[in-house]
């Protein structure tokens, strides 16, 4: 099994099977990554179609950053609620309210989270590292 393996390489194939196949997801990783690029092409035909321009109809795509929603959930959650509500009468101090609320249900589900690689490395830093710079 991957534990018997070299630590970089068993995390290297970890990570294959986890984007081809999933963990509990059936490959939405592929999926996502597809849904981004068909999303830009739609928002681009869009952007420059007479018809669209016409109806006074528009489409935005929000990406999101999973170091930074990682290393500060409530202003990466914040910044999607003024991307979601844009031009619409939602108060900046509601949203923060909705933002923190989201952060602390995110730190607890983290804290309990089942799956199967969470806590059992101690060096986590090392493993991103790898990921990260991986040719």
């Amino acid at each position: 099994h991957l534990m018997a393996l070299n630590p970089n390489e068993g995390l290297r194939l970890a990570t294959a099977e986890l984007i081809i196949q999933g963990f509990q997801n059936g490959g939405d990783i592929l999926r996502m990554a597809n849904n981004i690029v068909r999303l830009k092409q739609a928002e681009n035909v869009v952007k420059y179609s007479a018809y669209y321009k016409q109806m006074e109809k528009y489409l935005s795509v929000y990406t999101l950053s999973l170091d930074n929603f990682i290393a500060e959930p409530a202003k990466s959650f914040n910044n999607f609620l003024d991307f979601l509500f844009e031009g619409m009468n939602v108060s900046q101090k509601r949203k923060e309210k909705v933002a923190f609320k989201y952060e602390e249900y995110f730190y607890k589900k983290s804290a309990e989270s089942p799956h199967v690689t969470w806590g059992k490395s101690s060096n986590r830093l090392e493993q991103n590292n790898y990921l990260r710079n991986d040719p």
